[in-house]
């Protein structure tokens, strides 16, 4: 229905309605005259009164002015900043609920882009609903002459000032330590007035080891003094500068100057040794991953040779190669690769060949030469190539196994992979609670429509 067509709804007008969906973002979904209104921080089975503040042609999106009938659902936000920062979507849900919600977002998605009716496992819960991020990157703004750590307003580029961030394992002291040491040593946050200041404070925890970087566009004088406030917490402390000169939306820059430590952090797990540097990726939930890791490692057979495609660093390579025959890792960016073979090298891996490369020319080609028959996908949020899919599906390995963090990029890769390969699986999992974010597994077996 349209909006513009009928002129139903009146912008400011106050409507009193019942909450009967979710959007994909978390938010209460409500219907006006058959029209979809959008209610951030509302709960299916609510009556609210609320407030359109912004109609579109096929959709309007309201905030609640009073909640009239509250769900038994609803919970206080933990967090102070929760509906003024864009990081959280769903604090104002019991975890249960949240739960609830992101299975039936993976089946809506799986639905209306694959058109897929078939189960959906229930999605796997957090150890911790709070706390439980290993890393953080905060863009740092200056007010008034005072420099401060903050996260953007939702859908905006307006910094909200925080002092910690309830999800993360150990923000504040480390957030504490930054301001003392900025505020001690006249150091000023990126702007117009200061074209050589900071513009983001990242750091990754582990047990009571710490590695923060301190993002700038030229040097920062003097952070061996941040160190010094750092290990009157931390056991181990790693202090990195990384330089940024662009001016774009990419958080670090391409130099890394280490003032104290290894500049990197010793990770021990599935009985395998690695290092994680700042540019490292590695999933943020450990709890979270190491659940969503030997779920992979159950569909992994002793005798299977496997590809693992965008392989990064090669952990996941490395973990499934302990386990089967032989494993081939496809990345493209050559620092990564290198990493994921010193990694295989200081562990005793020999069965595992980490390949630099584009991975839709060079999965066919080891496909055939190595009769791998299985496939692990770990992309990014925009999903697989359509050139993978398509050598996939002329390769036609006997299984895949795609670990998804987006559900409707997935959805529109299931899709194109459905004439060769059946669900057999499929399974969220909470690598983020407390947001709307959803990690999901999907297991895809080979059916007898492929001719290879």
């Amino acid at each position: 229905m349209s909006i513009k067509n009928q002129n139903i709804l009146q912008k400011n007008q106050k409507y009193t309605v019942e909450i009967v969906d979710y959007g994909s973002n978390g938010e209460g979904v409500a219907k006006i005259e058959g029209v979809t209104v959008f209610v951030p921080f509302s709960i299916v089975g609510e009556k609210v009164e609320i407030i359109l503040i912004v109609i579109k042609k096929d959709f309007a999106i309201a905030k609640i002015v009073n909640i009239i009938q509250r769900s038994p659902n609803r919970v206080d936000p933990k967090c102070q900043y929760y509906s003024k920062c864009g990081g959280c979507q769903l604090q104002h849900m019991n975890y249960a609920e949240q739960l609830k919600f992101k299975q039936k977002y993976v089946q809506n998605s799986l639905k209306k882009f694959a058109g897929y009716v078939g189960g959906i496992e229930q999605c796997e819960a957090s150890a911790s609903e709070y706390a439980y991020r290993n890393k953080f990157s905060f863009p740092v703004g200056e007010a008034d002459g005072k420099i401060f750590v903050g996260m953007y307003r939702p859908a905006s580029h307006n910094l909200v000032e925080i002092e910690e961030c309830v999800i993360q394992e150990d923000s504040k002291p480390i957030i504490d330590a930054f301001l003392r040491f900025a505020n001690e040593n006249d150091v000023h946050a990126f702007s117009d007035q200061h074209p050589d200041g900071v513009k983001h404070l990242v750091a990754r925890t582990n047990k009571n080891e710490v590695l923060v970087c301190v993002v700038s566009v030229k040097k920062i004088r003097n952070l061996h003094k941040f160190a010094v406030i750092l290990q009157k917490k931390y056991k181990k402390v790693h202090i990195i500068n990384n330089i940024n000169t662009k001016n774009n939306n990419v958080i670090l820059g391409d130099k890394d100057f280490v003032v104290l430590g290894d500049g990197q952090i010793e990770f021990n797990e599935f009985n395998l040794k690695y290092n994680v540097n700042v540019h490292s990726f590695l999933q943020v939930n450990n709890d979270i991953k190491h659940k969503l890791y030997n779920s992979v490692l159950g569909e992994i057979g002793s005798k299977d040779i496997v590809i693992d495609a965008y392989s990064g660093a090669g952990v996941l390579s490395a973990i499934i190669a302990k386990k089967c025959q032989r494993v081939y890792g496809i990345e493209i960016v050559k620092e990564a690769v290198e990493n994921a073979n010193s990694l295989a090298q200081d562990n005793g891996i020999v069965n595992l060949n980490n390949v630099c490369g584009d991975c839709a020319e060079e999965l066919p080609k080891i496909i055939k030469n190595s009769k791998a028959n299985v496939v692990v996908l770990d992309p990014p949020r925009k999903g697989c190539d359509k050139r993978v899919l398509d050598s996939l599906i002329a390769a036609c390995p006997q299984k895949i196994i795609y670990v998804s963090c987006d559900p409707s990029t997935l959805a529109r890769d299931l899709k194109i992979l459905a004439g060769n390969y059946e669900i057999a699986k499929i399974k969220p999992f909470d690598m983020f609670p407390q947001t709307a974010n959803v990690e999901t597994l999907a297991i895809l077996k080979l059916n007898q429509n492929c001719k290879n």
